[in-house]
């Protein structure tokens, strides 16, 4: 099943939270999307994993997603690291979106940034092509990764705000930018 945009969140709340006028915004243009959370949030103070996966099962409907799936990696143990790089790329692969959206790399929450830097860091395994995948493609390469970036100053929102196109200013995406990656 291949998908226009392809979101990675830490936790299973991560894409609603961080990107949901995104979300709102391509389910109300008819773009195809999918969700991948990386760990089912079970170190959360709120709840339990289960509670959580019928959460996300849930918000996966509403938001009218293709998919989303939930990779099992360790909450509070998110690292970049080539295994996790080659199941993200594998994921990707699968999928192939046009955009993906993760995570801003340098996310105040240790899993968070993690998550932005394995997304980033995993492109470059999209176009392996002995990398024992039959989905492997140089096509890949030239894929947008960006990253959705919390703001914390007036100032800092002002001057990254402007630069969002004109159909992700919403409301809910006020208190995030799109930065491209580099």
């Amino acid at each position: 099943m291949l998908v226009d945009v392809l979101l990675f969140g830490a936790h299973p709340d991560d894409v609603e939270w961080g990107a949901g006028g995104t979300v709102l915004t391509l389910r109300a243009t008819g773009t195809s999307f999918g969700v991948v959370d990386l760990t089912r949030g079970e170190m959360g103070s709120r709840g339990t994993s289960e509670e959580r996966d019928k959460e996300a099962q849930d918000a996966a409907s509403w938001m009218g997603v293709r998919f989303r799936e939930n990779l099992g990696l360790p909450d509070c143990g998110v690292i970049d690291s080539v295994e996790n790089r080659q199941q993200i790329a594998s994921v990707i692969r699968r999928y192939r979106p046009k955009l993906v959206l993760a995570p801003y790399w340098k996310d105040r929450h240790p899993d968070h940034a993690a998550t932005g830097r394995l997304i980033r860091n995993a492109a470059v395994h999209c176009t392996l092509r002995k990398s024992n995948e039959p989905e492997s493609t140089t096509q890949a390469f030239g894929l947008p990764v960006l990253s959705v970036a919390p703001l914390q100053a007036s100032q800092h929102r002002r001057r990254h705000f402007r630069r969002l196109p004109e159909q992700t200013r919403t409301a809910s995406d006020a208190r995030f930018a799109v930065c491209k990656n580099r």
